[in-house]
């Protein structure tokens, strides 16, 4: 069982709040349930100056709010900042864009306070975990979607009848062993919010729900006047005596990022996990690095001897998304 990210209260400065909190703020902002300041800077950084300034600036909010992680997600060009460090903050990760924002990394930068560091053996098994994975070879989405054979895989909008409703509501209660928010409303959110999209797989034989996967969406008006959408591969949830509809479901949902013309397909997943981090190999995203001690999360795998933990980067750029959108659209499903 894994719980899920938590968000907390969010103090911001000037914070637009039609950005999901949960896929972060456009504005820095101060998540008290992770104790951590969070922001994606929609300028793209020219220079390592201009970057120092940014981080300057989270650093003296996240000093105000007594955070123990700061984290900046910037777009930036390649070829900037060969070195990981700047200053305090180090760069985490890198996602390499493509399509209008060819030659742009979106690039993490984070500081943790020293009791907020993984030790180094915790750090070795994720490393182990993720190494093994990575060797291993995509599967081919018609491979993926045999494990779905007796279930439909459709969209959730709009009302949900209480049948649907409440089969939701107990895989949430049985996937996850604490949630953050109210399921009720949570529930009822991502089926009727426009930034979120919902996928489930119905089963043929008895038409009940069996699992759900859902991204959350935000647009960023970069500063060389182009529209950057991004999507999260966040929640999925299912019933105890499912298994192996968590990667079609996400296969599904790239389809959609690709029909919408999303720029980026990204998700952070517990290191600690080696099944959740082999189904985003499996369908083909990418490894951008590790979040270390990222957020509070709960659940079986390694002890990271922290109630934060680790979390792995994946992500599907443009390229990435159309590749994978063809393949599941020629299969007619």
């Amino acid at each position: 069982m894994v719980e899920r990210k938590a968000c907390g209260n969010l103090k911001t400065q000037n914070m637009d709040i039609s950005n999901p909190p949960s896929i972060g703020s456009k504005e820095l902002s101060f998540d008290e349930g992770g104790n951590r300041v969070r922001q994606i800077v929609e300028t793209i950084v020219a220079s390592e100056k201009d970057l120092r300034n940014i981080l300057q600036n989270t650093e003296d909010f996240g000093s105000g709010h007594g955070a123990t992680r700061s984290i900046v997600r910037a777009f930036t060009p390649s070829g900037l900042l060969i070195d990981r460090q700047i200053g305090m903050f180090c760069r985490e990760a890198e996602i390499p864009l493509a399509g209008d924002f060819g030659g742009l990394y979106l690039s993490y930068f984070s500081w943790n306070s020293p009791d907020r560091r993984s030790p180094n053996h915790v750090l070795e098994q994720e490393r182990s975990i993720i190494q093994d994975i990575l060797k291993r070879p995509t599967k081919a989405p018609l491979t993926i979607f045999e494990k779905a054979r007796d279930y439909s895989l459709e969209s959730l909008k709009g009302e949900l009848d209480s049948i649907d409703y409440n089969r939701l509501r107990e895989m949430y209660r049985a996937s996850f062993t604490s949630y953050p928010f109210d399921i009720e409303d949570s529930i009822k959110s991502m089926v009727q919010n426009e930034g979120y999209e919902v996928y489930a797989a119905r089963s043929k034989s008895d038409g009940l729900l069996y699992a759900v996967s859902v991204t959350e969406e935000v647009s960023l008006n970069l500063s060389n006047g182009k529209k950057f959408i991004m999507r999260e591969m966040g929640d999925s949830a299912k019933m105890p005596e499912t298994n192996g509809l968590n990667a079609p479901l996400k296969l599904m949902l790239i389809e959609r990022a690709f029909t919408d013309g999303v720029d980026l397909v990204f998700c952070e997943s517990r290191a600690a996990l080696p099944q959740v981090n082999a189904v985003n190999n499996d369908i083909g995203m990418r490894y951008c690095g590790l979040l270390m001690q990222h957020t509070k999360i709960g659940g079986e795998g390694i002890d990271e001897k922290s109630p934060y933990g680790n979390m792995n980067v994946w992500a599907l750029n443009k390229d990435g998304i159309r590749k994978i959108g063809q393949e599941v659209n020629s299969l007619a499903l």
